[in-house]
């Protein structure tokens, strides 16, 4: 598996950002390895303050948070979501959101901050399904049933990843309103939300499907201030 580390100088701040697989062992030691050549002075994770307290408590959302949750569809769909990445993880052998807790952890180590800069998770969830089509629905449905029940070994997984650019681009023909609000819209959220950051080297830790997008943006900025 290919890790993706992209280097960005901004007014004022050096940015570096690394693609990681969130159920890949490679990627742990990749942010440990960029964290170790690059030296920040804070780490930026995505994750946001519901996804955190999963990823420190390694638990799966319950039947009783689903019923409380005002958007019943979107609470169903995110817990399909978090047992199709379980089982990648039992294939993979690694904890599901392994990288972010590297990343965490060695924050903690290098005694500098680590700053969450994704969206609340509740919203983004709300916001790919509100005007999804009963069709999109079904479909999204069958293809998360496929991942939770189908056939799947660990180079399949890594085959994934590396071909991840062209699926990225098929889900977005089929499903344009979920892209925007799990893709488009995060990948702006976390650039400015990067950008914002009053740190000189900053360490961005994100999913790879992401930097394409919030590495787009970064430099735009750029071009636009010089």
């Amino acid at each position: 598996m290919k890790n993706s580390a992209i280097d960005i100088k901004l007014p004022g701040k050096h940015v570096r950002l690394v693609g990681t697989g969130h159920v890949f062992k490679k990627s742990v030691s990749e942010v440990k390895k960029q964290a170790d050549d690059f030296k920040p002075d804070v780490i930026a994770v995505e994750l946001d303050e519901t996804r955190l307290r999963r990823v420190a408590s390694n638990k799966k959302p319950s039947a009783k948070q689903i019923l409380a949750s005002k958007n019943k569809t979107a609470a169903i769909i995110y817990l399909l979501f978090f047992l199709v990445q379980e089982r990648a993880s039992k294939t993979m052998k690694t904890p599901a959101g392994s990288d972010m807790k590297s990343a965490l952890r060695l924050a903690a180590e290098l005694g500098i901050p680590c700053a969450l800069i994704d969206r609340d998770i509740r919203t983004t969830m709300n916001r790919a399904l509100a005007h999804l089509t009963t069709r999109e629905k079904l479909n999204l449905l069958k293809g998360i049933l496929a991942g939770l029940f189908g056939a799947g070994s660990e180079q399949d997984l890594e085959a994934v990843f590396e071909l991840r650019g062209e699926l990225m681009k098929e889900f977005r023909q089929q499903f344009p309103t979920m892209y925007r609000a799990l893709v488009t819209e995060r990948d702006a959220y976390m650039a400015r939300a990067i950008r914002s950051l009053p740190h000189k080297r900053v360490l961005a830790v994100v999913g790879a499907g992401h930097i394409p997008g919030i590495s787009r943006r970064l430099r735009k900025t750029t071009r636009q201030l010089t």
